[in-house]
Order: C-alpha cells, then structure tokens, then sequence
C-alpha cells in the first residue's frame, strides 16, 4: 500500500459493498474536546474457550484471564469477552472458572455480569459473548439485550451480539467521610459482537454472509441507541482483517471495507491512538488485526452530546498475556499431588485489546465546539443530584447466569 496510514485516518469515505476488497480506513478524526465528566476504562478480548489444547489447560487459561483481570489496577468498568462459554463435555472448557476468579475482587457480580450469550437449546453451544461491569446495568427483557446473527449454524460458539446500557459511576469521598457518586458522565451504550469465521460445508460463511451479519448488527444499535442520547461502542472479534500499520494489505478474512460501509465510518479506536504500530490480534498463517474497538458517531446510531475521547494514545494497548503454567491434579489413589506443567503459555489464540476514554460533554447545540467546564459547589438541583451520597434505589434484575 503506497498511501500512509497517517493520510488514510483522514481519507473520505469509499463506497464499500459486500464484494470491496478495501482495506482502508474512512473513519473521522478525533474528536473536539469538551467538557470532561468522566471515564471509562475498556477492554475486549476473545478468551478461546475452546478445549483445543487440553481441557485443564483450557480452563488453566480462563482462571488466569479473570483473576488477572481482578487485579487490575484501576478496574476495568467495561469488559466485554468472547468465547466464554459454559462447559460443553469435549467442546468448550468451563467458563465458570474465568467468572470465579474474575469475581474474586468483590466486583463484577449479579446484575454487573452477564456472560455465555446468546442462549442456545441443550443440543447446541452456548454464544460466549460476555459483558461484565463495575457499576450494574438493566438485563430485561432477554431479547433486547441479546440477538443471535443469522444464518444460525450449529457451530462450536453461537455467534451474534449482546447489549447493555453501562452507568458511568465515579465514587469520591467527602470530607465527611460519605462516598459521593458522580453521574454526570451518564451511560455508554455497548455492543460486544462475535461474527462468524469461514466455517466449511452447511456451516461455510463468507464475506456476503458477514456482510449480512453487519447489516443486523447496524439495524440492532439502531434500534437500540438511536435515540437513546448515549455515546456507543461497539467491540469484538469481528473475523474481518482490518488494516495494520505495519503490514501491506489487511490479513485475514476480507471485508473491513464492509465495517466501514455498514457502520458508517466508525472511529477505529487503534488506528486513531496508533496510525504507524502494529495492532495485531491474532497470529495464523500471517498477523492479523480482526479484534476491534469501534465508536459510533454517525446519527444513524447515536443522539448523544457526549463523546467519548481517548484520554492519552499509550493508553490504548494490546492485551497479550502469558500464564507462567498450570497444575495438573492427582489421578489415582498413587499420585503424590498435583503435577506442574512449566510454561510459559498464551491464554488465547487472540490479542485483547484495552483503552481509556474520557466522557466529555459538548452540549445540545454544538456538538463540535468546546462547552465551557462549569466551575465551583453546584448550585442547581439537577447538578446537586448528579453528585449524591445516598446509595440509587436496587434495581430488579434477573440474574441470567450465575
């Protein structure tokens, strides 16, 4: 590719369809700062819940992913995870294990987590499509928040995308010692999504049927966030190449020209933060950048007055971690304990990928100008409401998988 990626972010928008080959980026550039309100820390990885390796290292795997995520400093509030699934005997590893230790913290449980979507019958596999948050978020009715892509294959991992509308809650402490909560930032709406890979035979889909599939996504957040006046973001493993400022073409399944067609020229987060360093988040025959973080900005799909901007470029980074080894247990009355598998190995076949935003408010009528930050002790009812004491009333909500 002759033209720079520095000159791509800023290219005009190609007209993609189901057969472009394209593989540039059309998205915006950053956008205008405003007011700050808030922030988000984000990630998305897709975990490999599939016992391809073994079933003890599979799960070795996930227990390592969610007790690392636990310790993580400051918490992530959003984490949006693929593949993790419930445990199907000789398919997929127990995901029960990355949840556990995911939880370990204190975080991250009842109405804050939601994982192994969308829901499949007993004879089919579970979706994995995972979402888990540090403040809690609505779950009711199922099919608002869950939507399986068609055509419906009865394939290891149920693939489709899953839906919350994530508090941004921002805890400080007064001088009295009583816990304020900061609301102002509002909600993110937040689309984690898994599109089908190749496949073969009755399962085969290619780059017209994830065209299709990016279609029901986009009228899904439609539908959804359209009026909602909430920022939107969209993550996950896509199984489309998208371009790598380090490689020549976008490896992998092609279609990214189709993300950028469907979607409406989101900003891709990694290209705006890191227009020249490789983003690679999958390693097959060649390096490939198939895992995103997109932003939403094209009235189609939000509303919204705040944006969510990246806070520093560094702070958007690969997830590329390694477990030290994994212990296998005792088998017999004659084993002498548990028998240690020296590493180091990967916990996935895929790359996470992480960022900082900040919630900024630009104001109802200019979307693109900078708002003036408000200064001093609120003096209005509704700014005294955004910084309260008192705990907000519990919500009813279903606690899908536990």
């Amino acid at each position: 590719m002759v033209t720079s990626f520095a000159t791509v972010l800023m290219a005009m928008p190609s007209l993609a369809t189901a057969a472009s080959e394209s593989c540039e980026y059309t998205g915006p550039p950053p956008p205008s700062p405003g007011n700050v309100v808030g922030q988000a820390r984000v990630m998305t990885m897709n975990v490999f819940g599939q016992n391809d390796d073994s079933e003890l290292q599979c799960e070795a795997r996930l227990k390592f992913i969610g007790e690392r995520l636990a310790i993580q400093r400051p918490l992530f509030d959003i984490i949006g995870l693929t593949e993790v699934h419930p445990d199907y005997v000789g398919v997929s590893c127990d995901g029960e294990k990355l949840v556990k230790g995911l939880r370990k913290n204190g975080e991250y449980k009842s109405g804050k987590a939601r994982w192994g979507h969308p829901e499949t019958s007993f004879y089919e596999y579970d979706g994995g499509t995972s979402i888990f948050a540090t403040s809690e978020f609505d779950w009711e009715p199922y099919g608002d928040h869950v939507e399986r892509y068609s055509p419906k294959y009865k394939t290891r991992t149920a693939h489709g995308f899953v839906f919350a509308r994530i508090p941004i809650v921002r805890e400080t402490e007064r001088v009295d010692g009583r816990v304020a909560k900061d609301r102002r930032a509002g909600m993110i709406d937040v689309y984690v999504t898994h599109l089908y890979s190749k496949g073969s035979g009755s399962n085969a889909c290619d780059q017209e049927c994830r065209y299709k599939q990016l279609h029901q996504l986009a009228r899904g957040i439609h539908e959804r966030s359209a009026n909602s006046g909430n920022p939107v973001l969209v993550m996950g493993d896509f199984n489309i190449g998208g371009p790598n400022p380090t490689a020549d073409q976008c490896n992998g399944n092609p279609g990214y020209g189709d993300i950028m067609e469907v979607l409406r020229n989101p900003r891709d987060i990694w290209l705006e933060a890191h227009p020249n360093e490789s983003g690679t988040t999958h390693v097959g025959k060649t390096e490939q950048r198939i895992d995103f973080m997109f932003v939403l900005t094209d009235p189609y799909f939000t509303n919204s007055t705040r944006q969510l901007v990246l806070r520093r470029p560094e702070q958007v980074r690969l997830i590329d971690w390694q477990m030290p080894g994994f212990n296998v247990p005792p088998v017999g009355f004659n084993s002498n304990g548990p028998r240690w598998i020296e590493g180091p190995f990967d916990v996935s076949d895929h790359i996470g990928i992480e960022a900082m935003f900040e919630v900024h408010e630009l104001g109802p009528d200019r979307p693109n100008e900078v708002v003036k930050a408000r200064r001093g002790t609120p003096t209005t009812r509704s700014e005294k409401d955004e910084l309260e004491g008192d705990k907000p009333e519990k919500r009813k909500v279903r606690d899908h998988r536990k």
